[in-house]
């Protein structure tokens, strides 16, 4: 079904969240760049890039998080990508790390899907 055509059948086609014009297309069509799943992908990239940057400094997370003042349980969340890493926190991290916010995220793109 060619993009902006209408279907029935709204288990197979929802409304585009990429394009924004509003047409229903194939939720598969823009899977790899709607923003959500991208999202996603990226809290997961980011805690990817955390754990291997504690890892190559030798730190576990009950470690990190009293380095920064966290409870252990939110910061295996963080480090799980199962909650987003605030900025002021990844800022600590990356302090408590010597390394840089920006390092972290440039990793982290670099290990996106």
């Amino acid at each position: 079904m060619p993009h902006g055509a209408l279907s029935n059948d709204i288990a197979t086609y929802l409304d585009c969240n990429v394009c924004r014009f509003g047409a229903s297309v194939p939720r598969m069509a823009h899977r790899e760049r709607d923003p959500s799943v991208m999202k996603e992908q990226y809290v997961q990239a980011l805690a990817s890039a955390v754990r291997a940057e504690a890892a190559a400094r030798d730190v576990s997370r009950a470690e990190l998080a009293r380095m920064i003042s966290v409870e252990k349980g939110v910061m295996y969340r963080y480090m799980r990508g199962e909650r987003e890493f605030p900025l002021s926190i990844l800022y600590e991290v990356a302090e408590a790390l010597g390394t840089t916010v920006d390092d972290i995220a440039r990793e982290a793109y670099r290990r996106m899907p």
